[in-house]
């Protein structure tokens, strides 16, 4: 891969990564990865059909939570659309070559966030001295410290190791290939498993059971099925609305 093509993914890496820190505008998530990845490479729609595989992986995956840190979505669809485009892989396949990515950068995290508690010791100092703009300027440090992390892990690996990846892809034989479209096409039930463990509730299964259905039975597409699933909201959304007024006492004149 070409140098330019190479720093602008990283750049990608870079902005999305940091984004990820600051959990500001939500440009982390794998479709809009998916997306710029693809708008780099010249290959949008599989970068979107990708980022999208990889949002169902990661859907029940919000933010880090103190120290722990989850698989990291940003690398992990970075490199998956990327060895796909560059790689003329599945979309399935794709998901298991990210997702190792996405473990790697975990662990590299962890790592990042355990080193970067020495921010943490400057900003008590600044407290106690009521420093306030040394505050914001730790703030943006640490900010700009995970930007060059980011971009420093998407570019060596796309720079030095996508162009050979795929020759070596092509040498690996298909058993191998299929084996892992097998293994990516399951880890999006994994990703839908993660979400309904957060948020399952006993009065929303009637719903759940009728998107089965329609999608299975009736073969209506995703599209579809997300109008209808939008329809419910808004219905239930003035509906609860409507209760609440209906609920709520009546002002009485004070005595």
């Amino acid at each position: 891969m070409n140098l330019e093509t190479a720093l602008l993914l990283a750049l990608v890496g870079a902005i999305c990564g940091a984004d990820s820190f600051a959990e500001q505008f939500q440009i982390y998530r794998p479709v809009v990865v998916g997306f710029l990845v693809g708008l780099v490479l010249g290959d949008v729609k599989t970068g979107l059909i990708v980022g999208g595989m990889f949002e169902l992986v990661f859907l029940g995956q919000t933010a880090a939570f103190g120290g722990a840190q989850p698989p990291n979505m940003v690398i992990g669809t970075l490199m998956g659309v990327t060895f796909a485009i560059v790689s003329k892989l599945p979309p399935q396949t794709a998901i298991a070559v990210g997702v190792p990515f996405a473990v790697l950068m975990q662990a590299i995290m962890t790592t990042f966030c355990t080193l970067l508690a020495w921010l943490m010791h400057r900003n008590d100092k600044h407290i106690e001295e009521g420093n306030y703009k040394g505050i914001e300027i730790n703030q943006y440090m640490g900010l700009a410290l995970c930007a060059v992390l980011y971009f420093i892990v998407s570019f060596i690996p796309v720079y030095f190791g996508a162009d050979k990846a795929a020759q070596a892809i092509k040498l690996l034989p298909e058993w191998i290939i299929h084996g892992l479209g097998v293994a990516g096409g399951i880890l999006p039930a994994v990703g839908f498993a993660m979400l309904l463990k957060m948020m399952f509730r006993t009065e929303y299964v009637v719903f759940l059971i009728l998107g089965f259905f329609a999608a299975a039975y009736l073969n209506l597409p995703v599209l579809a099925l997300a109008i209808f699933a939008f329809c419910f909201v808004i219905y239930d959304y003035y509906l609860q609305k409507s209760l609440s007024k209906d609920t709520t006492p009546a002002e009485t004149d004070g005595i």
